[in-house]
């Protein structure tokens, strides 16, 4: 069960032969910080945004109507991201006040909320804003955020040979969240490193809805990342379970043995084969996988990237061979989380171009606690 805010999520599916499926999940916020009610009695009053705009520009307006269009000047060379839905107003909020009360900004990044309609209306823009002011912010402030706060609408397609027609194309897992969580993991694995927000950008830190950095941390994440000059930065790493990688064994393995250099990555940086992996090509062994371990992944409700690093033509081919199948994704649910721990252990030293951040104590369906001392950046 996903830990957020609480909602109500029903997917609607209706196939030709007149018979309706509903599917319904509860979410619950586990956390015990306070947050209030969406529906504030207090009257709105005007808030002085400037979406799409750099803090301290002459961009910040009251008429939200237009301040989304103002384009982009190219001084930031990072952003915070996150995909936003309506139905998680609460836990959004919730993260972005924690994010900016722990974490000691080098430069007040733009913060991109990705969307799918949900805050395409002005409306919507204006009814998180007013909520961020009623929500209890005990440093930086809900206005300096808000100047912060980009709404970028995805629209997301279907690649060849996927029909948006649940009926005809019948995913083996997560129907109940589909497409929407398939489309998600194929924007996170490929897609949000073509995106023309993010192309001019050399950094990214994402973030989910209900992912929450609970204590003070030392350092600015995105900033660390750059002066140590590494391409990725995660926080947890953990086996994706097998019956949502099947398959994907046997993919990287002919992968590598296809690819001499990736092959000799994985030895250096220890990638943990299943057992018996020597036997596969003698006996023609097809390893699904199938009740066993899964791949392993980075929890990548938090990361930060280096965004050139990841549009590498050999990071781009591999994730391009996994794309021709697009069912590894739609269909079996191959997630963004092994892909994206699968192709930095094929592409990148572990020990010199990835970091850690275990001094952060975090939250994403339960807590994670700081393993290692926080040392400020000098």
């Amino acid at each position: 069960m996903l830990v957020s805010a609480p909602s109500l999520r029903i997917l609607v599916a209706v196939c030709a032969s007149s018979l309706t499926l509903v599917f319904v999940s509860y979410e619950f916020d586990l956390l015990s910080i306070p947050f209030r009610s969406t529906s504030s009695s207090r009257v709105s009053q005007p808030v002085t945004v400037g979406v799409n705009a750099p803090p301290g520009s002459a961009a910040g307006s009251n008429d939200l109507s237009t301040a989304h269009d103002i384009p982009y000047n190219g001084e930031y060379d990072a952003a915070v991201i996150y995909l936003a839905q309506l139905s998680r107003l609460d836990s959004l909020v919730q993260s972005l006040s924690l994010m900016q009360q722990n974490i000691p900004w080098k430069r007040q990044w733009p913060i991109i909320l990705f969307h799918t309609g949900d805050y395409d209306e002005v409306e919507e823009q204006q009814r998180l804003f007013d909520y961020m002011l009623d929500y209890p912010w005990s440093r930086g402030g809900a206005l300096e955020v808000q100047k912060r706060i980009e709404f970028i609408r995805l629209d997301l397609s279907f690649p060849p040979g996927v029909s948006p027609d649940i009926c005809v194309y019948k995913p083996e897992i997560f129907e109940d969240r589909w497409p929407g969580y398939h489309q998600m993991c194929h924007f996170f694995a490929q897609n949000i490193f073509y995106h023309p927000r993010i192309t001019n950008l050399k950094y990214y830190m994402r973030l989910d809805t209900d992912s929450y950095i609970l204590e003070p941390l030392c350092f600015d994440p995105i900033d660390r990342l750059r002066t140590t000059n590494r391409v990725y930065a995660w926080n947890e790493r953990r086996d994706d379970a097998w019956w949502v990688t099947l398959g994907m064994w046997n993919f990287i393995d002919v992968y590598a043995r296809r690819h001499p250099a990736v092959e000799q990555r994985l030895t250096k940086n220890a990638w943990p084969w299943p057992e018996g992996r020597d036997q596969w090509l003698k006996k023609e062994i097809t390893y699904e996988g199938k009740g066993t371990i899964g791949v392993p992944g980075y929890m990548n409700n938090f990361e930060v990237v280096k965004i050139e690093a990841f549009k590498r033509p050999d990071v781009v081919e591999f994730i391009d061979e996994i794309m021709k199948d697009p069912g590894r994704i739609y269909s079996l649910r191959w997630g963004d989380g092994p892909i994206r721990a699968t192709a930095v252990s094929m592409f990148f030293d572990l020990e010199t171009e990835v970091q850690e951040v275990c001094e952060m104590e975090y939250w994403h369906q339960g807590r994670r606690k700081a393993t290692c001392e926080c040392i400020p950046d000098e």
